[in-house]
C-alpha cells in the first residue's frame, strides 16, 4: 500500500524504457494517449476535476479519495490537465471533433453535468484524444499500435 502523505515524483524515463525506439512525434502521440487513457479512467470511476480558485497550479477532485494509480497517472499528468481545465479542448480532426461531441450530447440526454472537468466531459475528452492518438499512429504506420 502506498503511503498518501509520500511525495510522488514522476519521471519520463519509464516511458522512455517501454518504447526505446520512440521518437519525437511518436513519443507526443505516446503521452497523448497516456493522457487520454487517464482522463477516460477518471470519467469512468465518476472524479470529477477543478482547479483550485486560490492557487491554479493545483488540481482538486471529487471525491477527496482515489486509487493510488489514478494519482499517480493525475501526478504524471498534471501540467496537461491544468492546461485542459484552464484553457478547455478543441479537437482538431473531424472525427476526434464528431466523437467530443457525440459523448458530450450523451452526457447531456443522461442529465449530467458536462462542463469543464464533469466525468462526462472527462469521458468525452479522453475518448476523442485516444481517437486522435490512433488517426496519427495509423497514417504514420506505427507498428506499436499493432496491440491495441
Amino acid at each position: 500500500m502506498l503511503d498518501r502523505n509520500a511525495v510522488f515524483i514522476p519521471t519520463v524515463a519509464k516511458r522512455n524504457r517501454r518504447n526505446r525506439r520512440a521518437t519525437v512525434g511518436s513519443e507526443k502521440s505516446m503521452i497523448i494517449r497516456e493522457l487520454g487513457e487517464c482522463l477516460f479512467a477518471l470519467g469512468i470511476v465518476g472524479v470529477e476535476l477543478a482547479t483550485h480558485p486560490t492557487n491554479p497550479m493545483r488540481i482538486r477532485h471529487r471525491p477527496a479519495t482515489l486509487p493510488d494509480a489514478l494519482v499517480l497517472a493525475v501526478l504524471d499528468h498534471r501540467n496537461a490537465i491544468l492546461d485542459l481545465l484552464n484553457d478547455g479542448y478543441s479537437p482538431t480532426e473531424p472525427e476526434a471533433v464528431y466523437i467530443y461531441f457525440e459523448r458530450l450530447g450523451i452526457g447531456d440526454d443522461l442529465g449530467m453535468p458536462t462542463h469543464s472537468g464533469s466525468p462526462a466531459w472527462l469521458i468525452a475528452v479522453g475518448e476523442s484524444m485516444k481517437h486522435s492518438y490512433l488517426q496519427t499512429t495509423n497514417t504514420i504506420g506505427c507498428k506499436s499500435c499493432q496491440d491495441l
